[in-house]
């Protein structure tokens, strides 16, 4: 069974393959911080530190929602953050193995 963990926490959660990391987490006791859970407003993005090779590929409104909230960062913070790998935890489902994320 897969797990995630959150960057600055000792928790390892275990998860279930084919749900998201929202719904999975919730599940196990850690609400990440979320408004729409619909994939349209982006309030429950996270940055996947490590593994995001388990996680399906982005699609459909995670995409589209995620590509301006990304242009906004580099705005701010430069290109470099385009590379920091941020995902909809209401979108982004679980395939085999372990996550680490970084609440932002």
């Amino acid at each position: 069974m897969p797990s995630v963990s959150i960057d600055g926490k000792t928790d390892k959660f275990q998860v279930n393959t084919g749900e998201t990391l929202f719904k999975e987490l919730q599940r196990n006791g850690h609400e990440l911080p979320h408004s729409c859970l619909a994939g349209s407003c982006g309030a429950c993005r996270v940055q996947v530190l490590e593994g995001s090779e388990n996680l399906e590929e982005p699609v459909g409104l995670e995409k589209m929602t995620l590509r301006p909230l990304i242009d906004n960062m580099c705005r701010i913070y430069g290109p470099e953050a385009r590379k920091n790998n941020y995902r909809l935890s209401c979108q982004a489902k679980i395939k085999d193995g372990d996550i680490k994320i970084k609440e932002v």
